[in-house]
């Protein structure tokens, strides 16, 4: 975290301390967002090391297709590392008593909306001048997808012998993209729930507890 120095307010000008309250305000502004992941007490240099082993992974795959393997790998690490911290944001929230689902969307909104929307209208306009017009179309069908994050399910639902060849789907790499946002949905729904059956919640905890809720909701409906 950013740490300003000021000088005492007898040796600075009127012109010099404006852009420092400028500054000191757009810190202060930024240390919502610094909570849960910073380069402070909650910095954690493993999770950073772990993101860099699977972006490797993940840009050797496919910059050596069938000569590098691991892609998937470097894929399931980038699952695990989102939902153990989108999970300590929202548990951190609870027990602070602060959590807000449609804060915690707005948030996801603002984070992901704007690149992707990108990514979706530039494919769209390039994709013109190299895709013929039936797989223009299933473009299309594809950027629908994306903008609402069920790529993963209109892909799956299009694999099969007469499927075209992945070169034609400049958005296949979204299906990840399309599972994140579909946990993002649900997960935090399935811990505010436990949260108000008054069950002890904590990333340790939490699998013991539902298969708790389970084991004891079979045994009441024998």
């Amino acid at each position: 975290m950013r740490h300003i120095r000021l000088a005492p307010p007898s040796d600075l000008s009127p012109l010099e301390a404006a852009p420092l309250s400028v500054e000191n305000a757009a810190t202060s502004a930024n240390l919502e967002a610094e909570r849960v992941y910073s380069r402070s007490a909650n910095y954690r240099p493993d999770i950073d090391g772990l993101r860099a082993l699977a972006i490797i992974l993940v840009v050797a795959f496919h910059a050596a297709p069938g000569r590098v393997h691991g892609g998937f790998v470097g894929v399931d690490i980038f699952f695990v590392i989102s939902g153990f911290l989108i999970s300590s944001i929202i548990l951190g929230d609870i027990s602070k008593g602060v959590f807000s689902i449609s804060e915690f969307y707005r948030r996801r909104i603002k984070r992901i909306f704007p690149s992707t929307l990108l990514v979706l209208f530039s494919c769209l306009l390039i994709a013109q001048l190299i895709l013929i017009a039936d797989e223009y179309t299933q473009l299309g069908k594809h950027v629908a997808g994306g903008a609402a994050f069920v790529s993963n399910l209109i892909l799956w639902s299009e694999s099969g012998y007469f499927d075209n060849d992945s070169e034609t789907k400049p958005l296949l790499h979204l299906w990840s993209l399309g599972i994140e946002e579909q946990f993002y949905i649900v997960w935090p729904a399935i811990i505010v729930f436990f949260g108000r059956k008054n069950m002890n919640i904590s990333l340790e905890q939490f699998p013991i507890n539902l298969y708790h809720s389970r084991t004891q909701g079979e045994i009441l409906n024998r």
